[in-house]
């Protein structure tokens, strides 16, 4: 299995065209540390007690390593490409209308906002699954900023229908005691990216969501979340 690892460590190596981006997250081969430490704990992390059990489990990883190296290198790439795009639509946008502040306002918010979506080690803390959404959430924010341009008002009132589910959200993270279960750490986590998708279908309801989302949905969500121990 050593073999099989040294090879995929080499293989898990950034295209050229997003090594710019790579900056954002500490660099190439910081990055590239996160992916092979991501592989590894995502094939090879599990609570094994038996001598059978553990052989199945090897045997399992080893049939999915090469394709599973391939699908991270492929989604983390993307992402980068895709945050690269959001980082120079902002630059060009907050340039062209300085003298809006309406406009640079909302850029400042959607600026926080990628910064939590993207945070510097997005690699290591997010699951491939969600690794695999966040290009569209990027796209959605290069799409909104876009239009922010050219009517902030509209955008302002969008933005309106955030503010409740946000501030749930902050609510929910903050009382999650220590004791709190798993199904409810789960549920809240599951509240975030409801937002993400939320976000998706008011600002760039083209590119779709993931499974229908809205208001009312997300309500439903809270109140699921608060009877939970």
């Amino acid at each position: 299995m050593a073999k099989e690892l040294k090879f995929v460590k080499r293989a898990l190596k950034l295209p050229e065209a997003v090594r710019q981006a790579a900056l954002y997250f500490g660099g190439e081969r910081g990055l590239e540390e996160a992916l092979f430490e991501h592989l590894a704990r995502a094939l090879f992390e599990e609570n094994i007690r038996t001598k059978d059990a553990f052989y199945r489990h090897l045997t399992g990883a080893k049939n999915r390593l090469y394709s599973f190296a391939q699908d991270l290198l492929a989604s983390t790439t993307r992402v980068l490409a895709q945050y690269q795009q959001v980082r120079e639509v902002l630059s060009s946008v907050a340039k062209a209308g300085a003298a809006n502040s309406q406009v640079l306002k909302i850029l400042e918010g959607i600026e926080s906002d990628l910064k939590d979506l993207i945070p510097p080690d997005f690699v290591r803390v997010y699951d491939l699954d969600i690794l695999k959404h966040l290009p569209r959430y990027l796209r959605a924010a290069v799409v909104r900023v876009q239009r922010a341009a050219y009517n902030p008002e509209k955008d302002r009132y969008k933005s309106k229908q955030l503010e409740e589910p946000l501030r749930h959200l902050k609510e929910m993270q903050s009382e999650l005691a220590a004791g709190a279960s798993e199904e409810k750490r789960g549920a809240v986590e599951a509240y975030r990216w409801m937002i993400e998708e939320f976000k998706v279908s008011l600002f760039a309801q083209e590119l779709g969501t993931a499974y229908p989302v809205s208001l009312n949905r997300l309500q439903k969500k809270k109140e699921e979340i608060d009877s939970m121990i």
